[in-house]
């Protein structure tokens, strides 16, 4: 018989409608960001900024298991500016938004994780429940 997940924590208040007005502007153009602003749509790697004309310094929230706290990621992403949210996920490690989750895997913990079958499970039930599901393979 089939299991069924509850639903994912949803830290910030972005919806699809928001994300699809973001889309479009009352000209009919691309706009430059989404999420009130606080996702560029559009993302230059070589200056490492975003195409937005303003200049938001508003944190970004980021949903944290509390189980993840024992790695250095959360004390980097807070060094970086990142509002963090500890809380016990049932599906992934960091949730983003509520279209973007990241599973965050050791090297050790990835080949246990292939051993029993744990990996397909996860990556599954991320890919449920997120738009864009992402493995994050943190080596030494």
């Amino acid at each position: 018989h089939k299991k069924t997940m509850p639903a994912p924590l949803n830290t910030l208040a972005v919806t699809s409608q928001e994300m699809q007005q973001a889309m479009s502007s009352g000209n009919g153009s691309v706009s430059s960001t989404y999420a009130n602003g606080t996702l560029p749509l559009a993302f230059d790697t070589r200056t490492g900024k975003g195409k937005s004309s303003n200049t938001n310094t508003e944190k970004r929230e980021i949903a944290v298991d509390v189980r993840e706290f024992r790695s250095a990621l959360p004390s980097i992403l807070h060094q970086g500016g990142m509002r963090l949210a500890p809380v016990t996920l049932t599906v992934g490690d960091f949730v983003l938004s509520n279209v973007h989750c990241v599973e965050r895997k050791s090297i050790s913990d990835l080949f246990g994780s292939f051993a029993s079958g744990r990996l397909y499970t996860q990556a599954e039930a991320m890919s449920k429940y997120y738009k864009c599901p992402s493995l994050l393979i943190e080596f030494n």
